[in-house]
């Protein structure tokens, strides 16, 4: 049976201000914000991943983490949704380089009657040229953007079957 409408799809950026001055996770939606989306894609911002309450994971069928990824990154927080919620999710340390829209495999590859999607996008890591607002963060932060966007229309594009009964 396929679904007519969706739910709405969330984006989030994740931070640690008192890691870095500026979060690579903020700093992409930020910029993402900027294109022009469906009225149904919502962002938001967080400065800690036990910020976001659970009961988003149920508001919205799709749900996209940009965080920055280092050492001090409270990840547990983050695993820790997937042991309340129940619902899988992708992880992958994922660097410039790695085009965002792989993980598009991994989502249609995905248990069919699950209801949300949570996929983890990690940008960066400890080394020092990611950082916000240098040359490389510069030149790669539009294919990001790109990347993500894709990621959104594609499945807002695609055709969702659900199981019946």
């Amino acid at each position: 049976m396929k679904r007519e409408e969706h739910k709405p799809i969330l984006i989030v950026g994740f931070g640690n201000p008192s890691i870095r001055e500026e979060s690579i996770g903020i700093e992409v939606v930020k910029k993402i914000r900027q294109h022009v989306w469906p009225k149904h894609v919502q962002f938001e911002i967080n400065n800690k991943t036990n910020d976001l309450p659970l009961e988003v994971f149920y508001d919205h069928e799709f749900v996209i983490f940009i965080i920055s990824a280092h050492t001090n990154h409270p990840i547990g927080n983050v695993r820790g949704f997937k042991e309340v919620q129940g619902r899988p999710y992708y992880w992958t340390k994922c660097s410039f380089d790695i085009a965002l829209k792989r993980l598009l495999e991994k989502i249609h590859a995905r248990n069919e009657e699950t209801m949300i999607d949570l996929v983890l996008i990690s940008i960066g890591g400890e080394d020092e040229k990611v950082r916000p607002g240098n040359e490389f963060w510069k030149a790669n932060l539009k294919e990001i953007e790109d990347s993500v966007a894709d990621l959104v229309f594609d499945y807002l594009a695609s055709p969702r079957e659900t199981s019946v009964g």
